[in-house]
């Protein structure tokens, strides 16, 4: 990591130690909580999910964000293409799901350097359940209580329903659908985008639980 660290006396003889400050080894898997983008938007990656009837392996996002389909590794330079497999816009949310070159790991990025193990999905929330949401644009994490568990979204795609709705306003931004909804190890759900109630503007997000439903995958788990 840094000048001064020695190597194993084994390993001494004939050996010369380059250091560098460019990433030499770069990771080569596919997260929740990364940038994808098209020619014309930007998103973020949600969990890692498999097919029930195939076994493919890829990552959800958002349905809007409309073959938003390369993939940026973060802490890493490496970028690649994603292969649209479904997509959803109705009574289970706003999702689709891309396959990858790589490998897919239930893992997701929960901050900007936390990446944390899946370890269960959420089955069910509850008004003043708290769940937090990555904002890849903010480059923070923030936690906020639900206000709603049934909001029907309605924007220029069309109309989908059976989201979350939370008190707060724009804890996450443009450039933030499709990511992570969590609590813990735990995935909640894919972010949708915000929507207008009286007073307040509140965060809304499509349900993991449901990704089943809605396309016949799963989120991975560890």
């Amino acid at each position: 990591e840094k000048p001064g660290v020695a190597l194993p006396t084994t390993l001494r003889s004939g050996t010369q130690v380059t250091y560098t400050t460019r990433t030499v080894s770069p990771l080569e898997h596919t997260y929740g909580g990364a940038y994808i983008h098209s020619a014309g938007s930007q998103c973020t990656t949600g969990f890692s999910v498999e097919h029930e009837v195939t076994g493919e392996t890829g990552v959800a996002t958002a349905e809007h964000c409309e073959s938003t389909d390369h993939y940026h590794q973060p802490q890493s330079p490496v970028t690649y293409d994603l292969d649209f497999e479904d997509q959803h816009l109705g009574i289970y949310g706003d999702v689709q799901w891309f396959s990858s070159p790589h490998i897919e790991l239930a893992e997701y990025y929960a901050n900007v350097t936390d990446l944390r193990e899946v370890n269960s999905v959420e089955t069910s929330a509850a008004v003043n359940n708290t769940y937090c949401v990555y904002s890849r644009m903010r480059g923070q994490r923030n936690c906020d209580d639900v206000h709603s568990t049934y909001v029907v979204f309605i924007d220029t795609n069309g109309v989908s329903s059976d989201h979350v709705g939370m008190d707060d306003k724009d804890n996450a931004v443009g450039g933030d659908s499709g990511g992570p909804w969590s609590l813990s190890n735990e995935a909640a759900g894919v972010h949708t985008g915000n929507m207008w109630i009286p007073f307040n503007t509140m965060d809304c997000w499509s349900k993991a639980w449901l990704l089943d439903n809605a396309m016949d995958v799963d989120v991975m788990t560890q």
